[in-house]
């Protein structure tokens, strides 16, 4: 009966869906606890020609508000998130000098991610392995030369340039990776060759041929036998975000190798697009300490509380949000019952 139920308490529910609602309407005693109102308004608002200023500003604030009050918890809110992160972290890198050796040593939690194959080490990984495939990204080939995370490759200077002048001349954006491994060879001189590139003939004359089908789980030791060659990941000091990512790298591998029944047995380009497609839908978050700057999108900041928040984006394009009625279900309806998303408000 209803006098069984126990007592409810309602956390931070700004909105109940009908269902919810009326389920909590059985409850024989229920109170709802929220955070105290703030009435007062916000000490600033400021205007900017472009997205760009903005985000200019808020890094600065942000650099500001942790130089002045390093004890002070602070917040930026951006709109979109897959959209703005990239250019508003650079932009905080720059503030707080962590574009290079203090990389791993920015103030600030993301709420979210970067997909797993967009991450340098993982990143120049796969643009090795694209070279054994039938043809390969030029401009991909061209930045291994800039990797640190390859320790074959003499640090090119003039020769690079000569060779990347000779390839751009083709202007094709993929070429055959026969044409890109012999400009590569030019590289090195006569006595070190040939280069890592060489690897695909190598794994060849061992029997190991990469047009050959195989399961996911038989191309990891070809993987590996490629990236050995360019001695990739050796002989370099990771950072602790560069080897958080090593981590996630070889736990993706570990994954791939489970898809032997799904995929069967797949040729080399083939595997090569599965393995991008997981890395791709695989995001990586560094884990970090509590830090003193947060970067979030703007419902994930309900129920927190900071010294300082910066809301991004506050124009009349994107506040207050469009709405997103349900498409399967008169608007009219939807109105009258005050459906979540039927409208602005």
């Amino acid at each position: 009966g209803q006098t069984d139920l126990p007592p409810l308490l309602l956390l931070h529910c700004d909105d109940l869906a009908p269902l919810h609602a009326a389920l909590v309407g059985h409850a024989p005693r229920c109170s709802a606890l929220g955070l105290p109102e703030h009435r007062t308004l916000p000490d600033r608002v400021r205007a900017f020609v472009d997205d760009d200023a903005e985000m200019a500003a808020a890094a600065r604030w942000c650099r500001e508000r942790v130089e002045t009050h390093p004890r002070g918890r602070y917040a930026v809110v951006l709109q979109d998130m897959g959209a703005d992160r990239a250019r508003f972290e650079t932009l905080l890198r720059r503030e707080f000098d962590c574009l290079a050796a203090n990389y791993d040593r920015l103030p600030v939690n993301f709420a979210t991610g970067y997909p797993l194959g967009a991450m340098p080490i993982v990143r120049d990984a796969l643009r090795i392995l694209a070279l054994a495939g039938d043809e390969a990204d030029l401009e991909e080939t061209l930045a291994l030369l800039r990797s640190r995370f390859i320790a074959a490759l003499p640090r090119v200077t003039e020769r690079g340039e000569t060779v990347a002048r000779r390839l751009r001349e083709l202007a094709a954006q993929r070429l055959p990776t026969r044409l890109l491994r012999e400009g590569l060879d030019e590289l090195l001189p006569p006595s070190r060759r040939p280069g890592p590139w060489d690897a695909v003939h190598v794994l060849a004359s061992r029997g190991l041929r990469l047009r050959q089908p195989r399961y996911p789980s038989a191309w990891l030791e070809i993987y590996h036998c490629l990236l050995d060659a360019w001695q990739w990941g050796r002989w370099v000091a990771l950072d602790s975000l560069e080897y958080q990512e090593l981590q996630h790298w070889e736990a993706a591998l570990d994954t791939f190798a489970t898809l032997d029944d799904v995929l069967g047995k797949i040729d080399f380009d083939s595997s090569l697009t599965k393995l991008r497609r997981l890395l791709e839908d695989q995001p990586f978050q560094p884990q970090t300490t509590d830090r003193a700057l947060q970067v979030l999108g703007p419902l994930e900041t309900t129920g927190l509380s900071f010294d300082g928040l910066w809301i991004m984006g506050l124009d009349a394009d994107n506040w207050p949000a469009a709405a997103r009625p349900n498409p399967y279900l008169p608007l009219g309806m939807q109105r009258e019952l005050r459906m979540p998303g039927c409208d602005a408000s």
